[in-house]
């Protein structure tokens, strides 16, 4: 591992996901690359590496305790997380979908879930990403991108 100036070793993350949501997590992979640059990397998983986050489609993210919770980011063990989005949800996946509201936006919730690898707390601003309620359309500002690397930074230090 490269390191940068502040000491923190440059990670890269393979991040492997059902074959429709391909294009949203690129997407999703390529926005916390930028907000983390230096420090974190998330690629696109490929055949012959480590897989450290699956994003799925799946059941038994809505639970009796979280009713309404549309995706979910779990550690499963060390450098490996499992993100899910609910599968009764209708996901809008395409930039079309997404920009006429024709269901929740995968890109934020992925974008939010992918958030919560690195262990960044929910945000108090209802247009922001990290919102509990997967706020934002997994754009972030430059005041929020700011926001989340010093946290990043302040907490691997």
């Amino acid at each position: 591992m490269k390191t940068n100036t502040t000491t923190i070793p440059q990670i890269t993350f393979y991040v492997a996901c059902d074959d429709n949501l391909k294009s949203t997590v690129r997407k999703a992979c390529a926005i916390w690359s930028d907000v983390l640059s230096g420090y974190v990397t998330l690629q696109p998983w490929e055949m012959g590496r480590i897989v450290n986050i699956t994003v799925k489609i799946g059941d038994g993210v809505q639970t009796i305790a979280h009713p309404d919770r549309v995706a979910h980011c779990k550690s499963v063990a060390p450098d490996l997380w499992a993100i899910r989005l609910e599968r009764g949800i209708k996901w809008a996946v395409t930039p079309w979908q997404r920009f006429w509201g024709l269901g929740e936006d995968a890109l934020a919730a992925v974008v939010h879930e992918l958030g919560h690898v690195f262990d960044l707390p929910h945000a108090s601003d209802p247009i922001w990403v990290m919102h509990p309620d997967i706020g934002g359309n997994g754009k972030l500002s430059e005041s929020e991108k700011a926001s989340y690397r010093n946290f990043f930074i302040q907490k691997v230090l």
